[in-house]
């Protein structure tokens, strides 16, 4: 039998690095943490075409669990990089398979943070 040719998915280029050992925001009172493009909007996801940032823990990744164990992308602060889980970003995370042929990681990106309006003080 012939096969076709293996081909490797090209990571996206112009998403942010991220340092040795970076593990994603899942701090329920980060910014985008529990929210998905529905929830704020402006959010935006950017598939890395690859398993950046996560690429150099393979099987080990969170020393149990491998890519699997990447917070999926409705767990993390917005500026964070996530696994799709086909509820957020959305359906096209079901089948796209960029990272390790069963996976796909994101960059979900917001916009700035809402800021409360001062309130007035009283008058004397």
């Amino acid at each position: 039998p012939t096969f076709a040719p293996t081909v490797t998915p090209k990571p996206t280029t112009g998403l942010p690095e991220v340092p040795d050992g970076y593990v994603p925001d899942t701090d329920p009172a980060s910014y985008g943490v529990g929210k998905c493009a529905a929830d704020i909007p402006g959010m935006t996801f950017t598939n890395t075409g690859s398993c950046f940032p996560f690429e150099s823990y393979g099987d080990n990744y969170y020393y149990y669990g491998g890519y699997g164990s990447v917070p999926h992308c409705r767990e993390v602060a917005c500026g964070h990089y996530c696994e799709g889980d086909g509820f957020c970003p959305g359906p096209p995370s079901l089948d796209s398979n960029t990272c390790d042929g069963a996976y796909e990681m994101y960059y979900k990106d917001c916009p700035p943070e809402p800021t409360p309006a001062p309130t007035a003080t009283p008058a004397p």
